[in-house]
Formats: structure tokens, C-alpha cells, sequence
């Protein structure tokens, strides 16, 4: 049987962007999570209560990423030219680090030392599997298939032109949320054109039936999302 890998960075509390874009495609494939400690500037506490958070939720297989092996690392940096992760687009696209560049690397690591056959992840990572088959290629390693996560992204209930997102929480639902904060954020949902979008996207993932009577799909919303996650 094949085993699959998600790795998934501590950046705080779990919100329902994270659990339909990762966590949910994960558990439906009986995934293992990896909490990327090394990916973020998550400290082992934090580390640690994220992989219990996972659990909650119902991620079976969790473990916090270990050191990445220095001698793997050698390896693959051997086989590696600077040109190629120069061209990285998330190197182009983000801040111009040395961690940063290194980043594909990182996450080669990671999958060979999973040993896994596959790895779920979003569109935006997929040039960094592909990047790391041609380096496993080069060395006699075994290939690994890419999953794609094909959920609707969830946008921010008070903005619906911004992902949803810990900084902003007036507009992020939390996996822990109580049921009535649960509702107060659903009741402030905006319902403009891109707000409708947003909601009928969360109430497909969660097999709430929409409709136009937008106050009565905000309650089911929240009644079901509450009663999936607690």
C-alpha cells in the first residue's frame, strides 16, 4: 500500500482554510502529517500543540519534522546548480533568503527521509516536487507521485478579496471555535457577489444545502462546521 505524506507548517491555530485546502484531502487519503517545525520559526511547544490540534480533527498518522539529515542535504546539494533554484518561483515571488533558496532542498529532505510513495500538496508546491524527482533521478532514489489538493480556496468572511488567514480573525473561522463565536462570524459574513462565492464554496465542502436565505444557511453553517470539528 502506498504511503503519502503531507507536510504542513506550524503557523498557529487550525482554521477551516487550512482543515479543506489540507488537512481534509489528507484524512480522506489516510495521509501521515508532518509538521514542518524547521519550515517555520515555530518553536517545540507551538510544534507540539499544533500536532495535537491535528489529532483533534482526526489526523491519524502525526509526527513533528525531524532534523533534516545532513548527509542527505550533502547529497543533493552535490547534484544541484544554483541556476536552477534561482528560477524557483517562489524564490522570485517571496523575499530573497538564503532559506528561501534553499527551500526545495528542504523539502527533498523531508521526502526522502519519509520514505513515502506520494505527497499531497497545493498547486503552488508542485514545481518543488517536480524539482526534487529530477534530484532523486540523478542519485538512484525512488520517485514520488504528487497529489494535487483540489478544494475551492476559502476567503476571508469580512473581505472576500483576501485568503482567509490567522491575522485577520475577525474573518477567520478556527477549528476550535465555540459554536456562538462560530455564528457571530458567520452572521457578519458579507454577501456581496465574491461573499456569496465564499459561502456557497464552505457550505459544498461541508454538504450544507445553499440557498438565498442567507441568515438561514449562516446558522446551518455554523451548526455544521461546529459539529464536524468538536
Amino acid at each position: 500500500m502506498n504511503t503519502i505524506l503531507c507536510g504542513i507548517r506550524p503557523t498557529g491555530k487550525i482554521h477551516i482554510g487550512n482543515y479543506l485546502g489540507v488537512i481534509k484531502p489528507g484524512i480522506e487519503l489516510d495521509a501521515t502529517f508532518m509538521v514542518a517545525k524547521y519550515h517555520s520559526e515555530a518553536d517545540t511547544k507551538e510544534s507540539e500543540e499544533f500536532r495535537d490540534n491535528l489529532n483533534k480533527v482526526g489526523c491519524n498518522y502525526v509526527y513533528i519534522q525531524p532534523k533534516n539529515n545532513i548527509i542527505e542535504m550533502y547529497k543533493l546539494m552535490k547534484e544541484t546548480s544554483v541556476k536552477s533554484l534561482l528560477r524557483m518561483t517562489q524564490y522570485k515571488e517571496k523575499e530573497k533568503t538564503v532559506f528561501m533558496l534553499m527551500y526545495p532542498l528542504l523539502m527533498a529532505v523531508d521526502i526522502k527521509e519519509s520514505n513515502c510513495d506520494e505527497v499531497l500538496v497545493g498547486e503552488d508546491q508542485l514545481e518543488h516536487i517536480e524539482f526534487a524527482n529530477r534530484l532523486f533521478k540523478k542519485i538512484g532514489y525512488k520517485k514520488v507521485k504528487p497529489i494535487m489538493s483540489k478544494n475551492n480556496r476559502i476567503m476571508d468572511l469580512k473581505d472576500s478579496t483576501k485568503k482567509m488567514s490567522k491575522s485577520c480573525p475577525d474573518g477567520c473561522l478556527f477549528v476550535d471555535d465555540s459554536l456562538a463565536e462560530m455564528k457571530r462570524k458567520f452572521k457578519s459574513a458579507i454577501t456581496d457577489e465574491a461573499g456569496i462565492k465564499n459561502l456557497k464554496n464552505i457550505a459544498e465542502e461541508f454538504g450544507v444545502d445553499f440557498n438565498n436565505k442567507y441568515s438561514i444557511l449562516k446558522e446551518q453553517l455554523a451548526i455544521t462546521i461546529y459539529n464536524k470539528l468538536k
